[in-house]
């Protein structure tokens, strides 16, 4: 399998959609969050030329290292963590593409990274291990969009900087869907619009195929590898797209991914690095991603 899908294979299948459980979760996103107003610069760690991992803590744990996914619905905590905090797990069933999966969560007493913080957050508890096998990181935390959302932020690829705070809008830039909680955007693909996340933890585009062998017509297979999901076997083609559209940036050809997945709330993700993003904005006040090359 090549390096790419490997990589997509650990770390995009991860992402949470909390479809089964999903009224409690909304009340959570609904809520009045205070917004960074000030500019905090954080250096991070990129793996993989795509994963962000960066310092934080939670409770009296510092210098933990926290993943950046704009993809995960739910902040996820590693069951070690978890263990060395002492906290109470419960039940919770989370949807994984067509699955519906029990696994636990918890409540974390703080979570602080940089200038934003958050208290008793809601958590799911996952073994993160796989990472120190995909990408030679260990990572404690991954940071969903249920606390990144609180304020808008910059990612600086060369400077390796996490910048919180107002989102310069930067030269190529497409609205969100204001009715989503994710940074999802619309991508044209030949006569065919998709909606998309845009995944800081997707290393490229990858698309949920809703049935079997129904590729975008627009599209050409050039290999699959059937991988393993926290819901189970996972099929897995590699595309090669023709005429895209992402706001005013266009691409005459490029390579992708299919997931053979029902229809979910998007139609897949979309990885910055993809676009050849040097910076990415995500301006959740305004509901804007913007990036240059």
């Amino acid at each position: 399998m090549s390096s790419k899908l490997r990589c997509f294979a650990a770390l995009g299948l991860v992402l949470i959609l909390s479809a089964a459980n999903r009224s409690g979760w909304d009340r959570y996103f609904a809520q009045p969050l205070p917004s960074v107003q000030t500019v905090t610069e954080i250096p991070f760690r990129l793996y993989g030329d795509y994963a962000i991992v960066v310092r934080g803590s939670v409770g009296e744990r510092h210098k933990l290292n926290f993943l950046i996914d704009t993809g995960s619905s739910s902040t996820v905590v590693d069951g070690l963590l978890a263990r060395k905090l002492r906290l109470a797990r419960s039940a919770r069933k989370i949807a994984v593409f067509a699955s519906t999966v029990t696994t636990e969560q918890v409540l974390l007493p703080s979570l602080q990274l940089g200038s934003l913080r958050a208290t008793l957050l809601p958590a799911v508890v996952r073994d993160l291990s796989y990472f120190q096998d995909s990408l030679s990181a260990h990572v404690d935390v991954i940071v969903g969009i249920d606390l990144l959302s609180r304020t808008s932020f910059t990612v600086d690829y060369e400077a390796r900087k996490l910048i919180l705070g107002p989102a310069e809008r930067l030269s190529n830039s497409v609205p969100c869907d204001p009715r989503s909680p994710y940074p999802t955007v619309a991508l044209r693909l030949g006569n065919r619009v998709v909606r998309v996340i845009v995944d800081t933890g997707a290393q490229e585009l990858a698309l949920f195929e809703k049935q079997p062998g129904g590729l975008v017509p627009d599209s050409q297979g050039v290999e699959e590898e059937t991988r393993t999901s926290m819901a189970g076997q996972v099929v897995i083609k590699r595309a090669e797209f023709q005429e895209l559209a992402l706001g005013t940036t266009h691409w005459a050809r490029r390579e992708g991914l299919f997931i053979e997945a029902p229809s979910l709330l998007f139609d897949g993700l979309l990885g910055p690095k993809w676009l050849g993003a040097k910076r990415i904005g995500f301006d959740f006040e305004h509901k804007v991603i913007s990036w240059e090359q």
